[in-house]
């Protein structure tokens, strides 16, 4: 390779990382795109929820493997801080806040190959407290989550972490699993 492309090469890698860093935040009725403060660690995948005024982000995948790190972005200041880390390490989940906590569920803590979690996580910010839920009936690797009414739903998703597996699979499965009947707790 010539000294050029090179150059170009690390010049375009450090970038694709500092991107990582950065929370945006969209003006829709604006058209436009803010940066906020970078977080502390930057992850791939990671789950999120807005828990009352501030976003906690937890989880993720690093060049070194999954990561269980938590952040809290508090919206007024701009600001991160650590928080108690995940006790499991994942990504590509289902995630949601409800009320005061965050709900993280299913991901894979693997590789290629990995079979989907049905493990289900609480944090609520309050207390920086995670808790250990009633697991969702099938894990799930990369559903489409939202909420609707105070629930949250998990929907589609893979059975492993493969992408070959993950196109075929979510065709074929059909299910929507409403969190609210495994969160395993009362409000």
């Amino acid at each position: 390779m010539n000294t050029a492309f090179r150059v170009m090469l690390v010049s375009l890698l450090f970038l694709g990382t500092a991107a990582l860093v950065k929370a945006q935040h969209a003006e829709i009725t604006h058209n436009t795109w803010t940066n906020e403060a970078a977080m502390l660690v930057g992850v791939s995948e990671p789950s999120a929820g807005v828990v009352g005024t501030s976003m906690v982000v937890a989880d993720g995948a690093e060049n070194s493997g999954f990561t269980g790190y938590t952040e809290g972005f508090d919206i007024a200041t701009n600001t991160w801080s650590a928080l108690t880390p995940d006790p499991t390490s994942r990504s590509a989940s289902c995630y949601g806040a409800v009320g005061p906590k965050l709900y993280v569920i299913g991901g894979t803590s693997g590789g290629e190959g990995a079979a989907a979690l049905s493990l289900n996580e609480s944090f609520q910010l309050s207390k920086d407290k995670w808790a250990t839920l009633a697991p969702m009936p099938q894990g799930s690797v990369f559903p489409a989550s939202t909420i609707y009414k105070g629930k949250l739903y998990s929907i589609g998703g893979c059975r492993l972490q493969s992408s070959a597996t993950c196109r075929f699979i979510s065709h074929s499965r059909r299910e929507l699993l409403l969190a609210d009947q495994i969160l395993g707790e009362k409000k």
